[in-house]
């Protein structure tokens, strides 16, 4: 089996062919809306109108679109970032998931994850919010059990 730390690399490179294939050089669904709160956000502000704040979307996917708007980079090369949270995401999984199953389960759900319908289709398709959630849950997960066991020890 692949090192730990290269176990998911083919995952990596099956997204960025995946979104190199099949994204599109327009937004997408709720893509346009993200993008404005970015562009918001590198302005200085978030809502619109402070009289009457149009806070549909929470600040997380335009927080980590904003450096992207800022460079003024198209939205074809922004979606690749998908790729690495989707990767980022099934690295910690598999980090957590190796604290209660053997290794060889661990990578296999891990990979089960990563090559679910739906995620792929989303990972190539658009920006979706769910990815960035993940990837921070996932990672805020791993770290407060890291935490928790070193103060058990």
């Amino acid at each position: 089996m692949f090192e730990s730390r290269y176990r998911f690399v083919p995952l990596l490179i099956l997204y960025l062919v995946l979104i190199g294939i099949f994204s599109q050089t327009e937004y997408v669904d709720d893509e346009i809306r993200y993008m404005m709160y970015a562009e918001r956000l590198v302005e200085g502000h978030y809502v619109g109108d402070v009289n009457n704040p149009d806070l549909i979307n929470g600040p997380g996917l335009p927080l980590m679109l904003a450096p992207f708007v800022a460079l003024d980079i198209p939205i074809y090369f922004i979606r690749f970032t998908n790729a690495f949270l989707y990767y980022g995401l099934l690295v910690f999984m598999f980090r957590i998931l190796t604290n209660y199953i053997p290794e060889r389960k661990a990578t296999v759900y891990a990979y089960a994850a990563g090559l679910y319908p739906l995620f792929l289709m989303s990972v190539m398709y658009e920006m979706w919010p769910e990815l960035t959630c993940g990837f921070l849950l996932m990672g805020v997960s791993y770290y407060l059990l890291t935490a928790v066991e070193r103060a058990e020890k």
